[in-house]
């Protein structure tokens, strides 16, 4: 059955449903309670609002506000004119804030930050997210988060990453960085203020320049966790820092892989091992920096750091290579670790995960360059305090063998 088309003198052709959320963005209502209230899906919403934005010919929030808002009050009216666009003030960022996040099945609870306007108890302020009209988030960006909150009940972690929220054909959203854990954010309490912090590497270009396509997304998760969580925050910053010019100047070609004469293996075939250290299972190969074993034989390591060196805050490496799996594989993965042992964790997490591909599939070939951000340094200078990972397959059962004619990781 074909949608009802709303016709109005003023506006454009909208669907029943994007009148409705229209009617209730110029409310002042934020799209998560939208979905609330119409009993929809949160990314229902989204692809309604970005179809209304596109047929209004606006790009945000306060260009919609400043065109239409007269509109929808006198909707009713026969003589209501079209208003001359007026700038949008907004209120200065509000704080302390509190945010109770929506469900984000199968991954814990979010809540999603737009650019430059802060919806929040139905009223528009300054985002602690600044772009900037005709801005994107850009491949090599580095921002800095920090905030001070208290929680009303425990939590495992917190991740925080940039979104693209345009549809993809899998209905996943595009991951502008990786997901990055806030600094001390392991089991969190309730009712203890934490203060954390995290830089985060952008590794995409956003699609486009509307606040669909630049989000900054907090996720939060805990054991059984089924209320949403309320946090109430007295310090919520996002920054831009100085642009790094090294991260769009150095190229695969450019680097220099010989290390103390010795080859690296080519083709270089890894066999995984059982992850028994992790709850979830899968698949496991941990890679020394510089010099490793290979079938017996030292080889040089595709993982290269240089004699006394070790991996340190802010260090940003190159990932490049190209590979085949003999297996079906659900993900693969990638960080770096510090396998000392600290209180009752067995190791120390030197960088987020990145998920480097979804879905692999036997015998295909694949391509992958991508740059991954440090965010602490390693305890010392010995290999085991300075290795590099590669994880994948929950749902694989067989051992994955990945045959790579080219694997580089090197410090840029």
């Amino acid at each position: 059955m074909s949608e009802i088309i709303v016709k109005n003198g003023n506006l454009p052709d909208l669907t029943l449903r994007e009148r409705e959320i229209f009617d209730m963005l110029l409310e002042g209502i934020s799209p998560k309670e939208v979905a609330y209230t119409l009993n929809i899906s949160y990314n229902t919403v989204q692809f309604h609002r970005k179809s209304l934005y596109r047929k209004l010919g606006v790009h945000s929030v306060q260009e919609l506000f400043a065109k239409y808002s007269a509109i929808n009050k006198t909707t009713n009216s026969a003589q209501a004119e079209q208003p001359a666009e007026e700038k949008l003030v907004l209120k200065p960022f509000p704080c302390p804030f509190e945010l109770a996040l929506i469900k984000n099945p199968p991954y814990g609870w979010c809540y999603e930050f737009e650019p430059d306007v802060f919806q929040y108890n139905r009223e528009s302020y300054l985002s602690p997210f600044k772009l900037g009209k005709g801005s994107r988030l850009v491949e090599g960006d580095l921002w800095h988060v920090t905030c001070f909150f208290t929680t009303n009940v425990d939590l495992d972690w917190i991740l925080v990453c940039f979104v693209d929220t345009s549809i993809e054909e899998d209905n996943f959203y595009t991951e502008l960085s990786v997901l990055c854990p806030l600094l001390g954010s392991h089991d969190v309490k309730a009712n203890t203020r934490c203060n954390l912090s995290a830089k985060i590497l952008v590794t995409k270009t956003a699609s486009g320049e509307t606040p669909l396509e630049n989000k900054f997304k907090l996720n939060v998760g805990g054991v059984n966790l089924e209320a949403p969580p309320l946090l109430t925050f007295h310090k919520f910053e996002l920054t831009k820092l100085p642009q790094n010019n090294i991260l769009k100047s150095v190229k695969p070609a450019q680097i220099q892989l010989s290390q103390k004469g010795l080859p690296v293996p080519n083709p270089l075939i890894i066999t995984f091992l059982p992850n028994d250290a992790a709850r979830s299972g899968g698949w496991i190969y941990r890679l020394h920096p510089d010099v490793f074993l290979y079938n017996g034989k030292k080889t040089a390591s595709p993982f290269k750091l240089g004699e006394g060196n070790r991996i340190v805050e802010d260090d940003i490496f190159l990932i490049n290579l190209f590979f085949t799996s003999n297996v079906d594989i659900d993900f693969f993965q990638i960080h770096f670790l510090d396998r000392t042992k600290v209180a009752d964790r067995p190791w120390i997490m030197l960088s987020p995960y990145l998920t480097l591909k979804k879905n692999i599939k036997a015998n295909e070939e694949n391509n992958i360059t991508t740059k991954l951000l440090i965010n602490r340094t390693a305890s010392g200078t010995e290999p085991d305090e300075n290795q590099f990972v590669l994880a994948a397959g929950y749902e694989t059962k067989e051992a994955p063998t990945l045959t790579f004619t080219k694997f580089e990781v090197v410090k840029i």
